[in-house]
């Protein structure tokens, strides 16, 4: 807690110095008046399903957190509390029981009983369901229905990180989400909001919960929109047409905090930033020389001084700060374009090699500006880069294919949530010979089984640190720096705040 405490207000002091150096602009007009019970957020993107086990974007994740309801949850102080599992305990290493809360309804009128927890944590792991969150459930065995009200989740040997995930797992009605395509778009669950509209990629319309088990929200009416245009994205704020903009950029924040009615707040991100390398298809990145020679050859300093405007640090492990388990005693990789010169050459590599580099477009804060300034640094080195820009659906396509060692892409910029902010989330799923994208290295293997075997948390620091520094030694990607999670806010909204997991929460807000 405490070098999270001081990891915030380094995060405030460099802010503070970002905005005092930026020139600000005129505030504009009064926002528009709206109803107290209506609050609109706005993300950049929202892709095509509600369905909570159909996707794999924080965004998402967040949004249909106001829908349904888990077993545990993250508290505003990352502490795990208890949701719809009221208590629970590890009956023996590979059981943890759960006793249920009683008298909990899905929106539908049926009833959450273990029956629900049964269906969904086995759901998200047949194939039929075509999850893309399968592969973080591969720890699940089955789960028994001890009574109505008591589910045991067996697992296929000591599994630690277990209350983290499912801290992340929406519980679902068995019925309701029978068919998936209809799911997706018509979402059923026992949160605080119900469905009222989805037009996919363009906005969720919800309404408040009037029978809702827990605190009811303060406001009835919660609308996200996407918004994929910064400019549109800020206008919307400005004009008072949202309440909750995320990922403004960065040359916006003074006109933002500038303006009276307006405020920006931001938390330092469990998100590492990085560009992904496809090793089992792209040869030059099979060699460790090639993969620290493009590791040097990107100013990151430039970067987050240019383009984030200082709103950021490089990356010094292969998590952030803000997650259990980082390995404090590593540095970042120096700026040094004669040395890339020179290990790329040593690799057999004197005159450079061509590319092919994809990036999102609006997932996050100036993915496609950042992208473009690494291509031009690497073109230093002699790197030549073709460039092509996705909409997320496209990107998630295209990152489907890559973790196969397929697809037209011989690296991504890529972004990596611990959601969790448990080290296993980030380490297993990027790292572990399982990942699929071509990094193996079986030292990292045992050491990541055993840290996520190791139920107390003492014996898990060892393996993880470990880990991380095969891993940053290996230059597995190119390490950029923690994404920062800006949110803008029109100031009516109130008992806001941004996540460190990157969650946008208005269901405990309310308007003034």
């Amino acid at each position: 807690m405490e070098r999270r405490r001081r990891s915030r207000q380094a995060w405030s002091a460099l802010a503070i110095l970002a905005l005092g150096v930026w020139v600000l602009a005129q505030p504009p007009a009064d926002a528009a008046e709206r109803s107290k019970d209506d609050v609109v957020v706005a993300f950049g993107l929202l892709g095509p399903s509600l369905d909570p086990q159909i996707q794999f974007a924080v965004p998402i994740y967040a949004l249909v957190r106001h829908i349904f309801d888990s077993l545990v949850e993250f508290d505003p102080q990352s502490k795990i509390v208890p949701k719809l599992a009221e208590s629970w305990r590890l009956a023996d290493p590979t059981a943890w029981e759960f006793k249920l809360r009683r008298g909990v309804k899905f929106h539908n009128g049926e009833p959450f009983t273990a029956d629900s927890v049964k269906f969904t944590l086995e759901r998200v792991i047949k194939p039929e369901t075509k999850s893309p969150q399968a592969f973080v459930f591969a720890w699940l065995d089955h789960v028994e229905v001890k009574d109505a009200y008591t589910a045991i989740v067996k697992t296929k040997g000591p599994y630690r990180p277990i209350l983290s995930i499912l801290a992340t797992t929406e519980m679902l009605d068995p019925k309701a989400a029978a068919d998936p395509a209809v799911h997706g778009l018509k979402p059923v669950g026992t949160g605080p909001f119900k469905f009222v509209e989805f037009l996919p990629n363009n906005r969720v319309v919800l309404v408040r919960n009037d029978d809702y088990w827990g605190p009811k929200p303060k406001f009835k009416n919660l609308t996200f929109r996407e918004i994929r245009d910064n400019s549109t994205r800020v206008a919307s704020l400005e004009t008072g047409e949202t309440d909750v903009i995320h990922n403004p950029p960065p040359e916006d924040l003074p006109r933002l905090s500038s303006n009276p009615t307006l405020e920006v707040k931001w938390v330092p991100s469990s998100r590492a930033l990085g560009v992904q390398f496809n090793t089992r298809k792209f040869k030059p990145a099979e060699d460790v020389r090639v993969r620290r020679a493009l590791n040097h050859a990107v100013d990151k300093e430039a970067l987050i001084r240019f383009i984030l405007k200082g709103m950021t640090t490089p990356l010094r492990a292969p998590v952030t700060e803000e997650v259990a388990f980082f390995n404090p005693n590593l540095k970042p990789y120096a700026f040094d374009p004669e040395l890339a010169k020179k290990l790329l050459a040593e690799a057999g590599y004197p005159n450079g090699f061509s590319i092919a580099l994809g990036h999102p477009v609006g997932r996050w804060v100036l993915d496609k500006e950042l992208t473009e300034a690494i291509a031009a640094q690497l073109a230093k080195v002699g790197i030549k880069s073709t460039l092509t820009a996705l909409e997320w659906g496209t990107y998630l396509a295209e990152h489907a294919a890559f973790l196969k060692g397929e697809g037209r892409f011989d690296a991504l910029f890529s972004g990596w949530g611990t959601i969790t902010y448990d080290a296993d989330w980030a380490m297993r799923f990027n790292f572990h010979t399982s990942n699929r994208v071509g990094y193996a290295n079986p030292d990292v293997d045992k050491l990541l089984e055993q840290g996520r075997a190791a139920i107390d948390l003492k014996e898990a620091e060892r393996p993880y640190w470990r880990a991380q520094e095969i891993v940053w030694n290996d230059a597995a990607w190119i390490w950029l720096f923690k994404h920062p999670e800006i949110t803008g806010v029109n100031k009516r909204l109130k008992n806001f705040a941004p996540r460190v997991n990157e969650y946008i929460m208005v269901r405990d807000s309310w308007v003034e």
